[in-house]
């Protein structure tokens, strides 16, 4: 879709875990933590996949709208590999005709793709909840040496569950899906970065998406992380080629419930 919202170009922080077990076959956190340094690209995920039950809800935008003002969407669909994904979705039309709204909803998010992150790397709980309980890092990135993939948007925190009508004002439906949050929330400061097109040139959808590499600016360690992963962490960045990247662990603060960080 041609949507191109003005982006939060500020910078942003992410907490990843560097916890080295596996859950099946899989990638540990610590693998998928050194992929972001190593190949520098982020994970776009499906909203589906997150923690919070309501991320994303499709009940956040009143779909209601006719076949002819379907057809008119369908038109939009901006570039050919959208169309050849959308074409390739089975019984599209006759499902349309059953739930048009929330049908094709749904189908118009999955090539979607949402990577968050936070706007301070201060708050105690995000360290506890996202970076193995102060036992992982934290990257800062500055988005606008690459606005292409950080295209931020900031999560708005309410209490009331609010629709806003697809047929009326189609782009701002869309941002107040992906930013809307109940309030209990709000303690992540969640910045979002947004991409609308996964879809590569083979029409299947790829969620990891790289980065300029002077978008990463500093890297925090929690104060639980070890001597011996903050080395590994330095070698795999020098060897990556990153250049002027600052390195601080946190350490607790001894007047206030807060963090300080200190250079490594």
């Amino acid at each position: 879709m041609n949507l191109d919202p003005k982006p939060n170009l500020s910078p942003i922080y992410k907490f990843r875990s560097l916890n080295s077990s596996k859950v099946g076959n899989g990638l540990s956190d610590e693998e998928k933590t050194f992929d972001i340094i190593n190949n520098n690209r982020l994970w776009f995920a499906h909203h589906k996949s997150f923690n919070d039950p309501f991320d994303c809800s499709i009940e956040l935008i009143d779909f209601n709208f006719t076949e002819s003002e379907t057809n008119d969407v369908l038109s939009r669909v901006s570039t050919r590999r959208e169309r050849r994904f959308f074409s390739k979705q089975k019984k599209f039309r006759e499902e349309l005709g059953k739930d048009r709204g929330r049908f094709f909803g749904e189908k118009l998010m999955e090539p979607w793709g949402i990577c968050p992150f936070s706007k301070t790397k201060k708050n105690l709980l995000l360290w506890s909840h996202y970076a193995d309980s102060h036992r992982g890092l934290c990257f800062k990135f500055d988005p606008i040496f690459d606005k292409d993939t950080f295209r931020n948007l900031e999560v708005k925190y309410t209490k009331e569950f609010e629709v806003a009508s697809w047929s009326r004002h189609q782009e701002k439906s869309i941002i107040h899906l992906i930013t809307t949050k109940y309030i209990s929330w709000q303690y992540e400061q969640e910045i979002r970065s947004w991409q609308d097109n996964l879809i590569d040139g083979n029409g299947k959808i790829s969620r990891l998406k790289s980065f300029n590499k002077n978008c990463l600016k500093e890297i925090c360690f929690g104060l639980g992380c070890d001597d011996k992963q903050i080395d590994v962490v330095k070698q795999l960045v020098e060897k990556a080629g990153y250049e002027n990247i600052e390195f601080f662990k946190a350490k607790r603060s001894k007047l206030k419930f807060e963090l300080d960080f200190e250079p490594v």
